[in-house]
């Protein structure tokens, strides 16, 4: 007897409602085999089935284990095996859509003709001539009709079957790390599945890294897969650490890397030319350097001026910036929802507190902010809040005005009046209004008491002018002179300042938009001209122009150095993996998980669907939907709600 080519290992434990189909499925097969059933101790119709099959067929061989589960029972086959290839195959194996898809997509073509000969009536004559038994064709076209049903059903029962059947082994899963680890029932659930695409979520503290740990080890244990063909990737070396102390624990040698890190190997697996990995710090110093070097052109300068106009105390904490920088690229990056001065303006006015100058003083609010900068900016001598020389009699308090104008050695008081010219103001109620209006009348009488000059401004005018419109034109009637400063002269003053909190804000806001330009891998000689066309407001298009510029420098400055920030890790290695799959080269990958996946930008996603078309690995994501905290990377929710329909 020649020696077959394939040797069909079987391990089974109580799978008699799929064992017929599954041996019926080899048999057809065209090509010299042998099939050894090895029954793991079953309890139901199993032994029977075997018994049959091997008095029926000479080369199907049964093997008689005690339940010490499919690895041990595969292992005792092996033994026996006698084919030059061996292939398992477990009889209620979980089947996840890539393993039929494919053959369900071919046979659509002969299906429909099927149906259609059905539709006309002729699909029996048909079976007739081509002596086709017509019923079993009228069930396989049912099952074809059904098969996500089906295979729906036969997971559900796989799982089911499983948690009791493999109870023992599950209850010990993680017994070298912890004996007091028990996995729950919907943690022992996600062990036993086996989809192309599975989204774990769980709750903080619900026990996320664990079922992870678990998953690992029972595809080691149970499905034979090489530890070393199983990535996990996680966001920090924090949680890459303590993966890795658990790992170890378990002894098994698994990757675990950050996705910077994974990115940063493949990049050096492709090229053989070394990077200087740089930080955000690196491109902060850059960016500030090039914008204090900026004093010859007028131009720039008058840019940055005018978007510093106004407001001075700009946001920069990393979710104020993703707010922006979504806004900017709202609708998939393309169009313009909203323009970024709103944002930037709707932030400021939530502000009461901490509004800095130009000549760096801190005011009282908004308005101050501005009359201020106005003043400044227009070579107008003045000061803030001077203690004024007389005090109202009914306090021991003393007063001071607004602003002191110092001009022809004469002193003029400005007094800002938060109210709307008609006097009104939502945030005072009746009383407080009536208290703020008496305090008004009382300066504007403590000052004519002693003779000494007070103009004053107020939120909102009764023509719907601005302002500083008002204020211009009451400096002019009083024969002030404006004398203003040159733009290099207010850019010296703040560059002179270059490591205050105004100007430092400022540079952190453009470092960290850039880093989010990153993230969604924009084409820059692209994007930044596609927004320049959009955008209608002007202080928007003034930040776009800066940023686009400080961009330019940055990346220059970057490949000079031959260095390579974090985000270029992630981008770079996408376009390797782009590369690779286009020359079909495959990644030792069959298992790729994701931790934290409720973090995730698209950047992230692009490059684990990436790993996972350049593997052809399965996807395991375990997150929280609520809890997220690198939103400032540009991690979108969709991406996380709509894991299945994004993954494909």
């Amino acid at each position: 007897m020649t020696s077959p080519k394939i040797s069909f290992i079987i391990p089974i434990y109580n799978t008699a409602i799929y064992l017929s189909e599954c041996i019926e499925s080899i048999l057809t097969q065209r090509v010299e085999l042998e099939i050894i059933l090895v029954d793991d101790g079953s309890t139901d119709d199993s032994l029977t089935i075997c018994l049959n099959y091997v008095k029926k067929y000479s080369f199907i061989t049964l093997v008689h284990s005690q339940n010490k589960g499919q690895s041990a029972a595969r292992n005792k086959a092996i033994n026996l095996a006698q084919g030059k290839y061996i292939y398992f195959i477990d009889s209620d194996d979980y089947i996840s859509r890539k393993q039929y898809i494919y053959k369900f997509n071919k046979a659509t073509p002969s299906y429909k003709e099927l149906s259609l000969m059905e539709e006309k009536d002729v699909l029996n004559s048909w079976c007739k001539k081509k002596r086709v038994d017509y019923k079993k064709l009228k069930a396989l076209m049912n099952k074809y009709n059904n098969v996500s049903l089906l295979v729906e059903k036969h997971n559900k029962s796989f799982i089911n079957s499983h948690l009791v059947s493999e109870k023992e082994y599950l209850d010990k899963l993680l017994v070298k790390d912890d004996p007091n680890i028990l996995l729950d029932e919907e943690q022992r659930k996600v062990v036993l599945s086996d989809e192309d695409y599975t989204l774990v979520v769980a709750g903080a503290g619900a026990g996320k890294t664990t079922t992870i740990e678990a998953k690992v080890k029972y595809l080691v244990d149970r499905k034979n897969v090489d530890p070393n063909r199983v990535l996990i990737v996680s966001f920090t070396r924090k949680a890459t650490a303590e993966l890795k102390d658990r790992f170890a624990r378990l002894q098994i040698p698994v990757n675990i890397a950050t996705f910077h890190s994974i990115g940063n190997t493949i990049i050096k697996e492709a090229d053989d030319e070394r990077h200087r990995i740089v930080e955000t710090g690196f491109m902060y110093k850059v960016i500030e350097e090039w914008l204090i070097s900026q004093l010859d052109d007028e131009y720039f300068i008058k840019k940055i001026l005018l978007f510093f106009a106004s407001y001075l105390n700009i946001p920069f904490e990393e979710e104020n910036v993703s707010l922006l920088f979504k806004t900017l690229s709202a609708n998939d990056n393309t169009t313009i929802k909203s323009d970024l001065a709103n944002v930037l303006e709707d932030y400021q006015k939530q502000q009461t507190q901490a509004k800095i100058t130009i000549n760096d003083e801190r005011v009282r609010s908004i308005d101050e902010c501005r009359i201020a900068n106005f003043l400044y900016i227009n070579g107008i001598d003045y000061e803030y809040e001077p203690l004024y020389q007389y005090g109202f009699v009914d306090t021991t308090k003393p007063y001071c005005p607004d602003f002191a104008i110092k001009i022809r050695g004469e002193t003029i008081y400005l007094e800002h009046f938060g109210i709307s010219q008609d006097g009104k103001n939502n945030r005072f109620s009746k009383e407080e209004l009536e208290e703020y209006k008496q305090h008004i009348r009382d300066k504007i009488k403590l000052h004519k008491q002693h003779g000494t000059k007070l103009i004053y401004t107020f939120s909102k005018y009764n023509d719907g002018r601005d302002l500083i419109k008002h204020l211009d034109e009451e400096l002019k009637a009083l024969g002030i002179e404006f004398n203003v400063k040159k733009d290099i002269e207010i850019y010296k003053q703040l560059a002179a300042k270059a490591q205050d909190k105004y100007f430092h804000k400022f540079i952190l806001l453009v470092c960290n938009f850039i880093n989010r330009f990153k993230v969604d891998n924009f084409d820059a000689s692209l994007k930044f001209d596609e927004w320049l066309m959009s955008i209608k407001n002007e202080r928007t298009r003034l930040f776009v122009e800066i940023v686009k510029r400080c961009y330019y420098v940055y990346e220059t400055k970057r490949m000079e150095e031959k260095a390579i920030d974090f985000e270029d890790m992630i981008n770079n290695a996408s376009n390797v993996l782009d590369q690779m799959i286009k020359n079909k080269e495959i990644l030792p990958y069959d298992y790729i998980l994701v931790d934290e996946y409720q973090d995730i930008s698209l950047q992230r996603f692009d490059l684990c669907e990436k790993l996972s078309k350049a593997s052809e690995a399965k996807i395991i994501a375990v997150g929280d939907d609520w809890q997220s905290i690198f939103r400032f990377s540009g991690a979108q929710i969709d991406l996380f709600t709509k894991f299945e329909e994004k993954m494909g």
